[in-house]
Order: C-alpha cells, then structure tokens, then sequence
C-alpha cells in the first residue's frame, strides 16, 4: 500500500504546502517506488480528497499557476480566471461551470 511508502509521504507534503502537483512531479518523487497503476491511481485520488490540485503539463501553465495562487490566498477575481480561459470559451454558461469547479476547490470568486 502507498501508505507506507515514504515517496508518497513526501509527495502528500508537498502537494498540501504548495497546493498542487503534477504529473510528472508526482512520478520523479516515486522513481525509486515500486508501483502499479492502480497504487498511482489511489494516490491521485487521495491527493485530490486533500484539496491538493492535480494537473497534467499539459494543460497550460497559467491554470496550474492560478489555482495554486488561489489556494493560497482563498480567492481569486473573476476577471483573472476569464482572462487564462481558452478564447473559444465565451458562453457565460461555460465560464460559471468553471468558475464553479474552483469554488468546489475551496477558492472563493470575488
């Protein structure tokens, strides 16, 4: 089990201090970890539980950044997120979904 795994251990630490991690940070931190895919998995989602966000390299940079600043600091101003939004998404209704799955991150909007 990952629970007894120090790799992990150091990785559940890192994520809550920063407030995310990556993919790729998340695989160098258990390179010396024998894992399965499914242990990686259960870790994903565990850090997920945690609040910590996770993201793949390749969503773009300015999603990782903004996230991990509102969690920081507990919010985050609309006009911030709408302006790193991809410019294809206009419809307000797009923008409230998204701008509702960072408040289920526990980032406020103002």
């Amino acid at each position: 089990k990952w629970q007894n795994m120090s790799g992990f251990d150091d990785l559940l630490k890192k994520g809550l201090d920063q407030g995310s991690l990556s993919h790729d940070e998340i695989l160098i931190g258990l390179m010396n970890e024998r894992i399965s895919p499914k242990i990686l998995a259960d870790f994903i989602k565990k850090i997920k539980v945690q609040g910590i966000f996770y993201y793949s390299e390749h969503q773009p940079h300015g999603i990782h950044n903004l996230i991990a600043k509102g969690k920081k600091q507990g919010y985050l101003a609309r006009h911030e997120v709408i302006a790193i939004l991809p410019s294809e998404i206009q419809d307000e209704e797009q923008i409230s979904d998204i701008l509702e799955m960072i408040k289920d991150m526990d980032i406020k909007i103002q």
